[in-house]
């Protein structure tokens, strides 16, 4: 995209000009780039001529800030960073985006959750190890207000009896999983929803089984591809 755009320069040698090429390049760049026919092969201004000559949809703003400029930005910090350029020329060049992130988000309505959550998943009583995960994670998702990479990297020493009626998951980072940012690493006081529903003696026999095996460090949820 870069050569394409601004010639194959040298990085010390870019202008803010030439950022503002880019930025200007990127809004008029068709959605699904690489997977138009009509595209293939043609080098990235040619192919945006195609694209507007056929009428071709254009990427979204979320997509121009959060898919290339701030990729290139980072990029280009690094380099000011080492010293091969003087500055990153690449400052502040988001786009504006009316659209707000909770707007992208359609919330689940009651009667959905109620469909999902009357399927054989959750109306069945034959849990085990197998169907635990599938079980419990959309769950805990529902209830607790955490990222799915969070619970499902959940380790049993993780979850904590505070007294008999209360409990604790500790969204921490750990060799199997990291946290998106220093603010994730926090407690949460478990539902009592999720209380009612057998939750904490599904963590007790998790818990006994991973000191068996010694084991203390064993996910509380086995088997879930972590990323």
């Amino acid at each position: 995209l870069l050569i394409d755009a601004i010639g194959d320069k040298p990085v010390a040698s870019l202008t803010r000009d030439d950022t503002i090429h880019v930025r200007e390049l990127v809004k008029r760049l068709p959605k699904n780039l690489g997977k138009q026919a009509a595209l293939k092969g043609l080098k990235v201004p040619d192919a945006i001529e195609q694209a507007e000559a056929l009428g071709l949809p254009t990427i979204s703003a979320q997509t121009i800030n959060a898919g290339y400029i701030v990729h290139i930005h980072a990029t280009f910090a690094w380099a000011a960073k080492e010293q091969w350029a003087p500055r990153n020329q690449f400052y502040d060049l988001e786009v504006y985006d009316a659209q707000e992130d909770e707007e992208r988000r359609s919330p689940f309505q009651p009667e959905q959750l109620a469909a999902i959550f009357a399927t054989d998943t959750w109306t069945s009583l034959d849990r085990n190890d197998d169907t635990a995960a599938t079980f419990w994670l959309p769950l805990l998702g529902l209830y607790q207000g955490a990222r799915l990479s969070e619970l499902a990297g959940l380790r049993v020493m993780d979850v904590e009896e505070i007294d008999e009626s209360t409990w604790a998951l500790l969204i921490q980072p750990h060799a199997l999983r990291r946290l998106k940012n220093k603010s994730s690493r926090r407690s949460i006081p478990v539902h009592p929803t999720i209380l009612s529903l057998g939750f904490a003696d599904f963590v007790k026999a998790r818990k006994k089984q991973a000191d068996a095996e010694g084991k203390p460090e064993a996910l509380l949820f086995p088997g879930i591809l972590m990323k």
